[in-house]
């Protein structure tokens, strides 16, 4: 019969439908009888679900799909690991790196507290269902990375795991281990990155929650993690007997202590910690020695159920440093409508940063609201302002800032996005976006002409504006045009680079350049002016617009004209909503949906 653990087990595993019900409780019944007659040809419940189509159930109100005839139902039950899986309990507002992502039993149930989870899976079987999982669940704070970790960049022959036991799946052997020599069924070549990179190109600055279970390959793993360690607070590591002694020295010359261990059949889990004092944006923020008269700084942000992104941004922030002549004031986030708890989680900061103020709205009206509630309480001399969902890569905020020491007459300056990379074919077509983006901001900016202003990242002088009408839904694109008509450029800052989210799927795509395309139609109407976007460029100065794309093409000319190929099609029918919605005299609300 069944262990007591594995009955309680698989007691959280719910079906989500009825068919799914028959096909999960058929794999019960088949499993038991198993066990008593033929004990030897049990091998695992998930062996026996019947048909051939994903199985749907749920585990704590998270939802899987899992194969059939494979070992997924047993792995995502919590039958193996109880001790690992609930000693690894996720705060809100952590940030979780989940190194052997497979279909999602960590990196779910991490999901639903956590303000960023970079799930690592390079098996493309296995990521392939663990998207599918993270659309069925709707998170939009999870980084798929498609890569291996191990000690160094490259390309590595990983082994892919058979049915019978899916969370296999290994990098080829090498110096640092005994490799797995069974249970494979063919082999692909994937790209390897080491966790500092990875930890580098996502501006990660903490890890609360480090997960390693790589297939006697957590020695390499390590070995390409001495920066990512430094930042980590809790590791769950799986090691072999031939790994052991090498990774406990790497780990406690970390400054990490082995708090728990649970022993499996081949391998041991190591649950291990460091005792760090939380940051304080009071010992980050501060300005670098220098003038007499600082300028004083008022960093706004504007917040609607941003309680998972919300603690990533304001860790960001702790990390920055002033450039000198320069001191902050105050940080203000209004919370407008919030049923989430980010409120909650701003007077939990403002707790130990005095200068973080809260400004709650009991309704949400639109981010044009939320700014001119900022814009009427700011007391700094500089209003930064700063998406709610973005996150601040290293030296942005100096960098930024430092653009107003090049003269008076430079009154508004704005930053760098770099879209988070979430593994789908939205990511392809943003990255290219935004780098066409960036460059025809950088090449106006060049110009001294009119230009655009990146709303995710921007800051002005006060007395620029006092308020911006409460209907404008893209005040990035209002503020350029402000700009231009009072004989200002708007300067780029290419070193201010700030890491923005992204749309999920094709479909969220379509619809945020819907609403981009008619808030840019707004600011025309508006102001009388055609925003500084490469497209709206392209009647007016499309010499100029040539050359961006020329430069862009030639710098990447495969991606770039991927994207040609794919931004075509959503551009035109993203065109063709935002037509079809005015000539219906569809209201455009200020209150956007939130990145779907």
């Amino acid at each position: 019969m069944f262990a007591k653990g594995s009955i309680r087990a698989f007691l959280r595993v719910h079906p989500r439908t009825f068919r799914d019900g028959i096909r999960l409780y058929a794999a019960y019944v088949l499993s038991v009888l198993l066990q008593i007659f033929v004990p030897s040809c049990f091998g695992s419940v998930g062996r026996w679900v019947p048909g051939r189509s994903n199985l749907g159930v749920s585990v704590d109100r998270v939802h899987f799909d899992v194969r059939p005839r494979t070992n997924d139902l047993d792995l995502i039950s919590g039958k193996y690991e109880p001790l690992t899986a609930g000693w690894f309990q996720v705060g809100i507002g952590d940030v979780v790196v989940d190194a052997g992502a497979h279909i999602g039993l960590y990196t779910l149930r991490a999901a639903t507290k956590a303000a960023t989870v970079v799930a690592i899976e390079p098996d493309p079987s296995n990521r392939s269902l663990l998207e599918r999982n993270i659309r069925l669940n709707g998170f939009s704070n999870i980084i798929v990375v498609p890569k291996a970790l191990s000690s160094r960049s490259g390309t590595r022959t990983l082994s892919l795991a058979g049915r019978a036991n899916t969370g296999v799946s290994s990098l080829d052997p090498d110096a640092f281990a005994a490799p797995r020599t069974t249970g494979f069924v063919g082999a692909v070549l994937v790209e390897t990155t080491t966790l500092d990179e990875l930890v580098s190109s996502l501006g990660l600055t903490r890890i609360n929650w480090l997960k390693v279970d790589v297939e006697r390959h957590e020695l390499a793993v390590l070995s390409g993690a001495t920066a990512a360690l430094a930042i980590t607070r809790a590791i769950a590591l799986e090691v072999t007997v031939s790994t052991a002694d090498r990774c406990k020295a790497i780990v406690e010359s970390a400054g990490f202590h082995l708090r728990l261990v649970e022993n499996g059949v081949q391998t041991t889990n190591w649950m291990l910690t460091k005792e760090r004092a939380p940051r304080s944006i009071a010992r980050s923020l501060v300005s670098s020695p220098g003038g007499n008269a600082p300028a004083n700084i008022s960093i706004g942000i504007c917040a609607y159920n941003e309680a998972r992104r919300l603690p990533a941004l304001l860790e960001s922030l702790s990390t920055q440093v002033l450039p000198s002549g320069f001191l902050l004031k105050e940080i203000l986030v209004v919370a407008s409508g919030c049923t989430d708890g980010t409120e909650r989680v701003v007077e939990d900061w403002a707790e130990r940063e005095p200068r973080l103020g809260l400004i709650p709205e009991s309704e949400r009206s639109g981010k044009a609201s939320a700014l001119n509630a900022i814009l009427a309480r700011f007391r700094g001399d500089i209003l930064v302002l700063v998406n709610a969902d973005a996150r601040l890569l290293p030296g942005a905020l100096s960098q930024l800032l430092g653009a107003f020491d090049r003269g008076p007459e430079i009154e508004v300056v704005c930053g760098f996005p770099v879209p988070e990379p979430a593994g789908s074919v939205v990511t392809a077509v943003e990255d290219v976006w935004w780098r066409l983006h960036n460059r025809t901001l950088q090449t106006l900016a060049e110009l001294s002409a009119g230009n655009h202003c990146c709303d995710e990242l921007m800051a002005f002088r006060r007395g620029f504006i006092d308020a911006i009408p409460t209907g404008v839904v893209n005040d990035g694109a209002y503020l350029g045009v402000l700009a231009a008509q009072r004989g200002m450029t708007v300067q780029f800052v290419p070193g201010a680079k700030v890491l923005v989210a992204i749309p999920g799927n094709l479909l969220g795509l379509i619809r945020q350049r819907r609403r981009i395309i008619r808030g840019h139609r707004q600011v025309l109407d508006l102001l009388g002016a055609p925003v500084f976007t490469l497209e709206g460029l392209a009647k007016r100065q499309p010499a100029l617009v040539a050359k961006i794309l020329t430069a862009e093409l030639a710098s990447r000319p495969g991606p770039t004209l991927a994207f040609l190929l794919l931004a075509l099609p959503i551009e035109a029918s993203a065109h063709a909503l935002a037509i079809f919605e005015r000539l219906t005299r569809r209201a455009l609300s200020p209150a956007w949906p939130m990145v779907e």
